[in-house]
């Protein structure tokens, strides 16, 4: 609400900003309600976008506002991500490994904002418009939702303001790497448009191969063509048709051969066709993240379907070493040391697996078959 944003412009420190999250699934009457209220309330303000990417499937946009001018740095940006990328492990896992890839999913800054957000309302305590929304626009499917919202987006993203705020006039190497992954960016916005729109999958991968044409360089850009490829799996997987599906996961590893995930989404796709690669991807997924507890454990499972339960015992304890809690695995160690001379070793497994998941059907199944063998024994 207007008053909300008030109470949080007048304790704003010197420099300090407000972050407002802003899925773009909302109606559009909601999404520009919100835009609006912001807009209203701070003088300075900028906004960002983040599509999905790799399984991530939430689309968002992000509003930063402020007293003062918002100054965006890119040289500061890419020294204290480099110094210190750790800080920055919750958005690099997204492919947002640098500054680069951050600043291409800037939208425009407030005057552009202004003019062009669609005039209406501003949400308020006294007039709680947001509160008091149409049933009916929730009705319409979220794809058409958001094709309405990233419409918005893309009628407001230009070089104008990208060149003004964030390059700077800049003409070094940095710059024009920085403008090409814009320009990748904005390539790869009319492909997103044109998915949420239905286009074919030939036509969406028309664009995003061209936007990694413009900078291949850029990892995050890499991830979010993965989302779709992901999207366009599940549809086939759904429908039985798996050689369909094995072709695009192949085509996400190509695309972006230093995802783990990309390889392990692949490598269960490939076991469950029964095909002895899967064994191979796991264990690059596992190379390019070897803390990769799903894929320690499915190299089990891969082991102990060949008989090499020492091998499939090995990889199980490996993934609990670093999710001691993770209860697929705790199942299956459990499961195997109970079935051995090893009954209460692997009913401690089991028994933990229960606290941790007691209405799981598979923790309760393998807890009651270990409780049948401990008591046969």
């Amino acid at each position: 609400s207007k008053e909300y944003y008030t109470l949080l412009k007048q304790h704003l420190a010197p420099g300090g900003v407000v972050i407002q999250w802003m899925p773009t699934d909302l109606p559009q009457s909601q999404y520009t309600l919100a835009m609006r209220t912001f807009l209203d309330a701070f003088p300075h303000v900028i906004l960002w976008y983040f599509p999905p990417v790799g399984r991530f499937t939430m689309s968002n946009t992000v509003l930063v506002g402020s007293n003062e001018r918002i100054d965006i740095d890119p040289d500061w940006m890419r020294q204290t991500m480099e110094k210190d990328p750790g800080a920055f492990q919750g958005i690099r896992k997204y492919g947002l490994t640098s500054a680069d890839s951050v600043l291409a999913h800037f939208i425009a800054r407030e005057e552009t904002l202004r003019r062009f957000m669609p005039q209406g309302r501003v949400n308020s305590f006294e007039h709680p418009y947001y509160e008091f929304y149409s049933p009916r626009e929730y009705a319409v499917p979220t794809q058409e939702r958001e094709r309405a919202n990233y419409s918005l987006l893309i009628s407001c993203r230009g070089s104008e303001d990208f060149d003004r705020y964030v390059l700077k006039g800049s003409s070094t190497p940095d710059g024009a790497r920085l403008r090409d992954a814009f320009l990748a960016e904005g390539i790869f916005l009319w492909g997103y448009l044109l998915q949420l729109q239905g286009g074919t999958t030939q036509e969406i991968l028309h664009y995003y191969e061209r936007a990694i044409a413009a900078a291949p360089w850029e990892r995050n850009l890499r991830n979010q063509i993965v989302s779709f490829l992901n999207s366009k799996v599940r549809a086939y997987f759904s429908q039985g048709y798996y050689a369909d599906a094995a072709a695009l996961l192949r085509h996400a590893v190509e695309i972006y051969p230093e995802s783990a995930e990309a390889h392990y989404d692949y490598a269960l796709m490939l076991l469950y066709m029964n095909d002895p690669e899967g064994g191979r991807e796991l264990e690059q997924a596992l190379t390019l993240n070897p803390l990769l507890v799903s894929a320690l454990r499915n190299l089990g499972v891969l082991a102990a379907s060949r008989g090499e339960m020492d091998k499939a015992t090995e990889q199980w304890k490996k993934a609990l070493a670093i999710n001691p809690d993770d209860v697929g695995t705790l199942v299956y160690l459990g499961s195997y040391l109970a079935g051995q001379k090893t009954t209460a070793e692997g009913m401690e497994y089991l028994r933990r697996a229960r606290r941790l998941a007691p209405e799981n059907p598979k923790v309760v199944d393998a807890y009651d078959l270990g409780v049948h063998l401990m008591h046969g024994r």
